[in-house]
């Protein structure tokens, strides 16, 4: 989405993700993040002697659930955010 379209992603990084680094260091901890993945899914592959992509469409869901894989990912997502927008309790010390 273009900027003019939406808030400067430096504005989500503070107000969303309630971060104050720069978008550059973002950028490169989600890069490396993203190779990382690549390597474990590589990995997996082999372990599994299937194409993980393939495996993903085939994934019925949780036997407790009936939900569909995109589903759960969205599930987490929507999990993650609603955990990183409630401020941490106060300490007790």
């Amino acid at each position: 989405m273009p900027e003019d379209e939406g808030p400067a992603f430096e504005d989500m990084l503070v107000n969303v993700a309630g971060t104050h680094r720069p978008a550059n260091e973002i950028y490169a901890i989600a890069e490396k993040e993203y190779h990382s993945r690549l390597e474990s899914l590589s990995w997996l592959e082999s372990e599994i002697g299937s194409n993980w992509r393939e495996a993903f469409t085939q994934y019925a869901g949780s036997a407790e659930e009936d939900i569909e894989a995109m589903d759960l990912v969205i599930r987490e997502m929507h999990l993650l955010r609603a955990f990183i927008s409630i401020p941490p309790s106060p300490r007790v010390q």
